[in-house]
């Protein structure tokens, strides 16, 4: 039996509609799911060899669906507009068009083999006009196998091959239905990647997942119908959040590029604002508060950006006053009111890592460990909090007494140091040996506060600089340095000589190098001083 169909004029403006040829794998795997299919095949073969231009190149698209009879074919497959799925939402092709779109890829002939009833049917089209045949099979058929057949090079084939794995992983990487190209499988579970917590909500017919992104990023959303993408990876409208909303009243508009806003699509977009509001609100505070209490600090950070991405955009201060999301180093969480508090009272400080100088430093203070990573992270809060807060890092040392304070002529020689510095400018009031504990670096330190408390350090390995050196009244000489034990021998009978020796390597620390009138004023002084201390003697 033979039937031809002219498709001339609205069949041409269907086929073009689609921008991408290859969204017609789309078309026929939703068709396949409409059909009740336990599986989808697909596979492309190609009849040559790696040097071929002009041979031929098959799309297989096989279901093991319900078939069609030959009513269906003649009144469904082959009539435009004409479609059974009207008011049945578990079934989007409503247009009747999706078959229509093979024809977007310039095929030379589609064969469809499809059987129902007992009864089984191959119809052929042809690519050039568009017509048809229908032909009855004495073999039978389970469910609908398309086959689409195109001449093309093997470049072009190569491409074909590698971009049906692509198409089909967008479009239909959700569906429960499994779908394999090539024999791989390629559904992929209902999430969100780059969130770092989520929750789920699923009703008859809708699916949904929320979640929050770890940064600032605007967060991505997807629609679907039945895991087949409607709609996907645009800016979401809740800033740090991701969605995908899968939902079987869903529909895309005839056009295939966006989804239809119907009554449908608002009452499914009511409940993920709902959900996103109160239930991916309350999971974030849960979540973060369990990684404030102990745990990776990594996933801490990560909430906390979250938290702080929730803050800024759409919820406020006020509504996380209460979550204990502060995770501090040696004690319990605090909640964000409590920490503003301590801030306000200057007692909250940033530690790059646990130390010997953190260890001392926390028993009246509130110390959060804020690797180097994230420094921003930290200072945003605090912005946000519009609260100060200190980092104890290299600058930061516990100075201790030295052993060798004690030893024979000390005194004496922290008196010539401190004399030769005032010798050279400096108001130098104190000098004192002191040992380094923790991270501290270098070999002179300005000493603040009292020597055995924490104090600010003003040096790192390159010296104080003769500024600052001869501007500090107190200053603390970190033993361990080469040169200490030579001086310490030499003081017990020539502590000027030690001294000039300690107050010349000093000044050597300074990038500018040791000024000559420096060390001219310097060993004036000290050869009077110890002419002074040889007549005294006498």
């Amino acid at each position: 039996m033979s039937t031809q169909s002219s498709t001339a004029g609205i069949l041409e403006d269907l086929v073009n509609q689609f921008s991408d040829p290859m969204s017609c794998l789309r078309e026929l795997i939703q068709n396949s799911i409409d059909a009740g299919s336990g599986e989808i095949e697909v596979e492309v073969e190609y009849d040559g060899d790696s040097g071929a231009v002009d041979a031929l190149m098959v799309i297989h698209v096989n279901d093991y669906g319900e078939g069609m009879s030959q009513e269906i074919i003649e009144t469904k497959l082959t009539r435009l507009f004409s479609s059974g799925k009207d008011e049945d939402f578990t079934k989007i092709g409503r247009f009747g068009i999706g078959f229509v779109s093979v024809f977007a890829l310039l095929p030379e002939v589609v064969c469809v083999d499809t059987g129902r009833a007992g009864e089984y049917w191959r119809v052929l089209f042809k690519g050039e006009d568009k017509t048809y045949d229908l032909l009855r099979l004495n073999h039978p058929v389970e469910g609908t196998q398309v086959r689409i057949f195109k001449r093309c090079s093997w470049d072009e084939y190569q491409d074909f091959n590698r971009r049906v794995r692509e198409v089909i992983s967008y479009w239909c990487r959700h569906v429960k239905v499994p779908i394999s190209v090539g024999g791989e499988e390629l559904n992929e579970p209902f999430e969100l990647s780059d969130v770092v917590c989520a929750v789920h909500h699923e009703e008859e017919g809708t699916r949904v997942v929320a979640g929050f992104t770890s940064d600032d990023s605007e967060g991505v959303g997807g629609y679907f119908n039945r895991g087949l993408t409607l709609r996907d990876g645009f800016a979401s409208e809740w800033r740090g959040v991701s969605f995908k909303l899968d939902s079987r009243y869903l529909e895309h508009t005839l056009t295939r590029d966006q989804v239809l806003k119907d009554r449908h699509y608002h009452k499914a977009h009511t409940l993920l604002e709902g959900l996103i509001q109160d239930q991916l609100v309350e999971h974030l505070s849960q979540e973060i508060e369990r990684a404030a209490a102990g745990g990776d600090v990594d996933r801490w950070y990560a909430l906390l950006g979250a938290v702080l991405g929730y803050m800024s955009h759409w919820g406020s201060v006020d509504g996380v006053g209460r979550w204990r999301c502060i995770r501090t180093m040696y004690g319990e969480p605090l909640d964000i009111k409590t920490f503003v508090r301590m801030a306000e009272q200057g007692k909250v400080w940033g530690v790059k890592e646990r130390s010997v100088l953190s260890d001392a430093f926390q028993k009246e203070q509130v110390l959060v460990e804020v690797p180097v990573k994230y420094l921003k992270l930290w200072e945003k809060l605090l912005s946000l909090l519009q609260v100060d807060a200190q980092y104890l890092d290299v600058h930061w040392g516990m100075l201790v007494w030295s052993q060798e304070n004690r030893a024979p002529g000390v005194d004496v020689l922290r008196e010539e140091v401190r004399l030769g510095l005032r010798a050279l400018g400096g108001r130098t009031e104190h000098v004192e040996f002191v040992e380094k504990l923790g991270k501290l670096e270098g070999d002179v330190v300005h000493v603040d506060q009292e020597c055995g408390v924490p104090v600010e350090v003003k040096v790192g390995e390159e010296g104080m600089g003769r500024g600052r050196l001869l501007s500090s009244s107190r200053v603390g000489l970190v033993m361990g340095y080469e040169l200490w034990p030579e001086a310490m021998r030499l003081a017990r009978q020539e502590p000027e000589w030690a001294a000039l020796l300690i107050v010349k390597a000093l000044l050597l620390q300074d990038e500018r190098g040791m000024r000559g009138v420096d060390e001219g004023v310097l060993t004036a002084h000290m050869v009077h001083r110890r002419d002074e201390r040889l007549r005294r003697a006498q």
